[in-house]
């Protein structure tokens, strides 16, 4: 790239423009904590020989200071303009000090287009995830194996593994790294976050909760994690009335849940419209995760609770994610938090939701500006159905038996493929949703 081109780009995330050598060391420590980038030292003078010398200078800085860093110096020039360009690259230990200004006091790292302290919670984070442990898998060291509540394990466990379990539900704990035995179990932060029988009363986890503001109504939902999971999915059926904003809704709850910084003492904080919500996570995105990039290196926060959720298949919440389609979402940074707004469509916010309870068949109708068979028809036709399929749905809404592939194949004695495409159509009509991944996959009636 020439170098009037560096000129004209402007400060983000990944470049930075400097005039002089005072903030060189800060920024490149800043990079280096962050996803790497370039600094680009713009020099005064036309003479080369002053040039090598500025050269020799960031080399001896770096030399003295940063030999542990890995940066590529370049010397940029165009007709009588010379420059220096840096291209540093993530750091594979953090956080990096800047030794001059303390251990405590010199820990940069990017946030937009600048430098920022990082706070001593942060620093202890970073280096944590660089070292492989995350926060919620260190012990708590104030709580015993009584104050988890195993019920919830056997919520999140799906069926066929509850019949077939053999380990006892202290030995899956330690699995998971719930539960952390060196000779004496201890219960570890992911363990009473997601198993706690009185999460809050732990001093360090006392905002462990959720606050929900809905109109003039004010509500908080405490408890272990499943817990509020649980009950804020049932309000949820209440709250909104599209599916879409639902779905969009649960599935970005159980984000904050899992990616939350549960060192910041404060709540998640959300609040709801008829076709919108926010949600107000606290702490900044993990390190190495970027705010647009869908390619950057996702390093989980809470290494145990995103695994146990990962496991078991994400149980708690629907996993379609067909709101993606119907909604817009809004990400941003205020105030230490991480923000998520979403907000249906308009295109979506005009159609017309019609339920038919007959055989518990959902019908939808959709604007009349987008109908071809008449304003206010059903979009499904009862007719569409087949025998078994109809036949499924008063079955398993009736019984107590899962809907699952193998338990349709065997109910209907229909080979998997011919299984597999019946409960796809259901779930295309939107007449069944799909729970769970891999092997724990089942399905649920819509009952709306």
């Amino acid at each position: 790239m020439k170098l009037q081109n560096y000129l004209e780009k402007t400060n983000s995330q990944t470049f930075q423009k400097l005039g002089s050598f005072e903030k060189v060391e800060e920024t490149l420590i800043a990079f280096a904590n962050s996803k790497g980038g370039e600094i680009f030292l713009e020099l005064q003078s036309n003479n080369l020989a002053e040039v090598l010398k500025s050269k020799n200078e960031i080399y001896k800085i770096l030399q003295d200071k940063f030999s542990f860093l890995f940066v590529i110096t370049e010397i940029l020039w165009e007709g009588d303009s010379f420059a220096l360009l840096l291209t540093v690259s993530e750091a594979q230990s953090k956080p990096v000090y800047l030794r001059s200004k303390g251990i405590l006091a010199g820990s940069f790292t990017r946030f937009n287009d600048e430098n920022r302290l990082l706070t001593t919670i942060e620093q202890e984070i970073l280096a944590i995830e660089t070292s492989g442990k995350s926060f919620d898998s260190l012990p708590l060291l104030s709580a015993k194996t009584s104050d988890l509540d195993f019920s919830f394990l056997e919520k999140m466990l799906p069926k066929d593994l509850q019949i077939n379990l053999f380990l006892s539900k202290q030995t899956l704990c330690e699995q998971f790294g719930l539960i952390q035995n060196n000779g004496i179990p201890i219960p570890t932060v992911a363990g009473i976050l997601l198993l706690g029988k009185e999460t809050q009363s732990f001093a360090e986890l006392k905002n462990a909760f959720t606050e929900v503001k809905k109109g003039k109504q004010n509500l908080s939902f405490t408890g272990n994690l499943i817990e509020q999971i649980i009950k804020i999915s049932l309000e949820a059926e209440q709250w909104f009335k599209n599916p879409s904003i639902k779905n969009a809704f649960l599935v970005l709850l159980q984000n904050a849940v899992l990616h939350r910084d549960y060192t910041k003492q404060t709540p998640i904080k959300i609040e709801l419209n008829e076709n919108s919500f926010k949600i107000c996570s606290p702490g900044f995105l993990p390190f190495g995760v970027e705010l647009e990039s869908k390619n950057s290196k996702k390093i989980p926060r809470n290494e145990k609770i995103y695994y146990f959720f990962k496991v078991l298949g994400n149980t708690l919440v629907t996993n379609d994610k067909t709101f993606l389609e119907q909604t817009t979402l809004m990400k941003s940074y205020f105030d230490g938090n991480f923000v998520v707004e979403c907000e249906l469509k308009e295109a979506v916010k005009t159609e017309k939701l019609y339920a038919k309870t007959e055989n518990n068949l959902v019908n939808f109708a959709v604007s009349e500006k987008d109908q071809k068979v008449g304003k206010n028809e059903p979009l499904l036709d009862e007719n569409e159905l087949l025998p078994r399929q109809k036949e499924a749905l008063l079955f398993f809404n009736e019984s107590n038996q899962l809907l699952t592939r193998k338990s349709y194949q065997e109910k209907f004695k229909v080979s998997q493929k011919t299984a597999n495409l019946d409960l796809v159509k259901l779930e295309q009509l939107q007449v069944i949703t799909r729970f769970g991944k891999a092997r724990s996959v089942h399905y649920k009636i819509n009952k709306n």
